[in-house]
């Protein structure tokens, strides 16, 4: 209960006679509380009214507006209630002003239900609220962060009043600070259809929630209207015009044109307007201009804030530029009027050495900003623990993990997430499990924690997990069931995983390309599965229009041919001639079957290309349309003339290893040994494997593919050339495949040809794979393809340290003739002889140059293939491919090496010189 302020005792009271006058009546007291309301002499006037209603004396009611007025512009929201109150009570008449003046005063600070309750009483006091009333109710419940009960006053006043500007304003400005820019949006526009005359602070307010709301693009309109009207805009026009520019992710081309319209406003930017542009930039990939308006901005003496600083090393987290980084952190401790870096500018600097890969900086700006006696928070913490996971060093990451929940922090679901990742990624099945129980688990812990006993090949718990989730209100997701069915297919569990994609169709979950892959990767391990192989591939083929639907059949029929099924393939082409789904390629495997000719219902309906894949779809239906079916040679060049006329012309990576690369190929593998198979990795669409074909008759080959799109393609295409029998296009990751590469047709089979096309940072796990299985014959031939182009320095390494005779060749793309480099291996062929013990230090001695090399080879591959898809232009990719060739020759050469190279391209200056044939130096043979 709030006590009066009391008048002072005589000899304390002031001597200005007129501080605290004497007053007898209504009207002397009226006059003297007025006097010090407008003086904002809060207190004098509430002692003077408290004196008066004492005395039985009850002042006019604009004297009590007065003294309510005066408490709410000195924010004393209490004190205006109790005025209020104790004059209700005396039984004076209270009129809309005076609650206006309350409610004004519960606005001030943020006091939005008081508000509320005032706007009632008033209704229930039969007075009719009037725009002071709602302008004050709703800009307290936007202060509040209560949009709803602002936007049902806005409706509430539309309706009882005429359209007032006041009142629209107090609307907008609570919008925008709950960020619901499109209701701003629309209210603006009622405003305008109302005939209201809109100042400046309106856009302003309209602008800011635009931005608020990550959308530039309105908020320009919003600037460009009020231009439109003649309304000169002020500086915080501008600057929420920037800030919609950095919030929506780096629109810096826009944030510098508005920065460089000031002048002609005759307006100065301040640190708020260089602090959105500094985000803008750092945004993008314009992240040096960032630093240059920092420079800037110290240069027209404007003190960088923390806020500067902060969106100047965000910038650099976002494109993983860490030196910067902590370079403008240490700029920040060297003092000289720069602010102290605070956690959150440790925590950017950390994510910006966790972007870039750099871990053991992230790690040591963690210890530097316990030393300087920062409190890490939980967004230091998983920041450094994700970055753990990613790299997969799970022990680390679980002792910071432990080391957060010692400090009391809260974990939040990223901390949680990548602890559980890096069990994942370790297969750290055990930790997995006891971290799922120290909280209540979501979603995405439970697909952490089934991958980490996928990965540690505990299929039992799988099981479990899943049908714990679903007791836990957990519902699974298309991740879920993705790990789910990837370690079924480790275990060869194929029963579980028809089980798991019923239980997928039964809960309405989406089917994504990689659980197609994997499933249809399982099924056609088994020639008995291919009912449901069809089945899943006519569903797959359905979707987004990627597939004619004739090529399903031709699919599984081939692959039903290869196993030694014919009569099987037969059948299944039987009843897709019967539902007049037949293409070219349908035609020749029924030949190849061994059946007679067979009348067709009538030709298939077109299907319309359309989806991701219409650029192989497309070159599927011109081969299919343009070739000679059974003839290699008219297959393939109708290939290369797709490439030339569709590919060039729109300047499209054709994929194809076709010109020089086939006839490389070609010639490497009639150098490979007698009596052994050929294998493919990366078929595409399957031109290079025809040539391989081509070039080896008789030899079986087996080829494999991740995307279920290009697989289905490929055998499409291996069909329409008669080659079902002996080229066997398997789908699946090579990391799957090739610890299975000896089932059915090829268990006593060694290859003594391998061809790889796919990125060449994983060339090296391929063939350690192949080389460590013995699954290679003595002599093999090892061609790799895009050695330089995408980045092999591990691979090509490895190969000429171990010992196996290695020439590059120069090489141009199909279609796009860019430079490209192939190698060309001798399995345990001549080449460096190392003294005893000396290999394997030369093996682990790979130069930090190399190294350097393949780690950012592996980020380029994460670009072009993760999350997101960005695209690697050709003149980036073709710098990189002089970089790897310039490091190449410096390391061979520091350890004499070069020779090993032979005479396919010299290694000079900074690229590559077209060298001589592969019958020179160890291949002379």
């Amino acid at each position: 209960r709030l006590r009066w302020p009391q008048r002072p005792a005589a000899e304390e009271r002031p001597s200005d006679p007129m501080a605290l006058p004497e007053a007898n009546t209504v009207k002397e007291y009226g006059a003297a509380i007025g006097r010090h309301a407008r003086q904002h002499d809060w207190p004098a006037a509430l002692c003077l009214l408290s004196e008066a209603l004492g005395k039985a004396l009850v002042p006019d009611t604009l004297a009590v507006n007065l003294a309510i007025g005066a408490c709410a512009k000195a924010g004393r929201w209490a004190c205006a209630l109790h005025v209020l109150d104790s004059v209700s009570r005396s039984g004076q008449t209270l009129d809309v002003s005076t609650f206006s003046s309350a409610i004004s005063a519960c606005e001030k600070v943020e006091r939005w239900a008081a508000a509320l309750l005032l706007l009632e009483r008033l209704a229930h006091l039969g007075l009719q609220p009037d725009r002071f009333t709602y302008r004050g109710a709703i800009s307290a419940c936007g202060k509040g962060l209560r949009w709803q009960q602002a936007m049902h006053l806005q409706r509430q006043a539309h309706a009882r009043l005429p359209a007032d500007l006041l009142v629209g304003s107090a609307a907008i400005t609570a919008c925008e600070r709950s960020g619901k820019w499109d209701i701003a949006v629309s209210i603006f526009k009622e405003m305008v259809a109302d005939g209201l005359e809109l100042d400046i602070f309106v856009y302003n307010a309209v602008i800011s929630a635009c931005g608020k709301g990550e959308q530039w693009r309105a908020a320009l309109w919003g600037l460009d209207d009020a231009l439109a009207r003649c309304l000169q805009p002020d500086l915080t026009t501008f600057n929420s015009a920037l800030s919609a520019c950095d919030r929506s992710g780096g629109c810096w081309e826009t944030a510098l044109e508005l920065m460089a319209q000031l002048p002609r406003h005759a307006l100065q930017p301040d640190a708020i307007t260089y602090n959105a542009a500094i985000g803008a930039c750092g945004k993008s990939e314009a992240w040096h201009l960032a630093f240059d308006l920092l420079q800037e901005m110290q240069s027209v003496r404007l003190h960088p804030s923390i806020i500067t600083y902060g969106a100047a090393i965000s910038g650099c987290q976002t494109n993983a530029l860490w030196e910067w980084a902590t370079e403008i952190l240490l700029d920040m401790e060297a003092g000289n009027h720069r602010p102290d870096p605070d956690i959150a500018a440790y925590n950017a600097a950390m994510g910006a050495c966790a972007a870039a890969g750099e871990l053991p900086y992230a790690i040591c700006l963690l210890k530097r900003a316990q030393d300087v006696r920062l409190r890490p928070d939980t967004k230091t913490y998983s920041t450094v623990i994700a970055a753990l996971a990613k790299s997969t060093r799970w022990e680390l990451a679980f002792v910071l993990y432990e080391e957060m929940l010692g400090r009391g922090l809260t974990v939040d679901a990223i901390a949680c997430t990548a602890a559980l990742t890096a069990c994942e990624e370790g297969g750290k099945w055990e930790d997995a499990l006891s971290l799922l129980t120290s909280r209540t688990p979501d979603t995405i812990h439970y697909n952490a924690v089934i991958g980490a006993c996928a990965k540690g090949r505990r299929w039992e718990y799988v099981g479990e997990l899943l049908a714990g989730m679903r007791r836990a209100g957990c519902a699974p997701t298309t991740v879920t069931y993705g790990v789910a069915i990837y370690s079924s297919c480790l275990e060869h569990f194929w029963t579980m995983s028809l089980t798991l994609l019923s239980d997928m169709r039964s809960q309405l979950v989406e089917l994504d390309k990689n659980i197609y892959g994997l499933l249809l990767m399982e099924f056609g391990r088994a020639p008995a599965l291919h009912r449901e192989e069809l089945a899943l591939l006519r569903r797959f083929a359905a979707e987004d229009g990627r597939l004619p639907a004739e090529t399903a059949e031709v699919s599984v029929a081939s692959r039903l041919l290869f196993a030694g099924k014919p009569k099987l393939a037969a059948e299944v082409l039987l009843e897709a001639s019967q539902q007049r789904r037949w293409n070219a390629a349908s035609s020749r495997l029924w030949v190849d079957c061994g059946s007679s000719s067979l009348r067709l219902a009538g030709a298939a309906a077109p299907t319309p290309i359309s989806g991701r894949h219409i650029k192989e779809v497309r070159l599927l239906d011109y081969v299919l349309r343009n070739a000679e079916a059974g003839d290699v040679a008219s297959i393939c060049g109708a290939i290369e003339r797709f490439g030339e006329s569709e590919w060039a012309s729109h300047g499209l990576w054709s994929k194809a290893a076709g010109d020089s690369k086939a006839e490389v190929l070609k010639l490497a593998a009639r150098c490979a040994p007698p009596g052994g198979a050929a294998l493919e990795i990366g078929t595409y669409c399957g031109y290079t494997a025809l040539q391989i074909a081509g070039a080896l008759p008789g030899v079986m080959l087996q080829t494999m593919e991740v995307d279920p799109v290009h697989a289905v393609i490929a055998r499409n295409i291996v069909a329409l050339a008669g080659l079902a029998r002996r080229v066997d296009v398997r789908l699946g990751h090579s990391r799957l495949l090739l610890e299975h590469v000896a089932e059915g047709p090829w268990s006593e089979m060694r290859f003594s040809c391998v061809f790889m096309d796919r990125w060449g940072s994983q060339y090296l796990d391929d063939f350690s794979l192949l080389e460590t299985s013995g699954r290679l014959m003595p002599g093999a031939v090892v061609v790799a393809d895009n050695v330089f182009w995408t980045g092999a320095a591990q691979f090509l390494w490895h190969m000429l340290v171990r010992g196996h005779a290695t020439q590059l060749v120069a090489v141009e793309e199909l279609a796009t003739q860019h430079a490209d480099v192939m190698s060309v291996s001798i399995f345990g062929g001549t080449g460096v002889t190392f003294a005893k013990g000396e290999e394997a230090a030369a093996v682990e001695a790979m130069p930090p140059e190399l190294q350097c090399l393949h780690e950012e080879s592996e980020k380029m591959r994460l670009r072009v293939f993760g999350g997101g898809r960005r695209k690697v232009f050709p003149e980036e990719r073709a710098a990189f491919a002089e970089r790897t060739a310039a490091s190449m020759r410096r390391a061979l050469s520091a350890r004499g090496l070069g020779a090993v190279l032979g005479g396919g391209a010299a290694l000079g200056g900074g690229g590559l010189e077209e060298g001589g044939s592969l019958g020179e130096g160890p291949w002379s043979a």
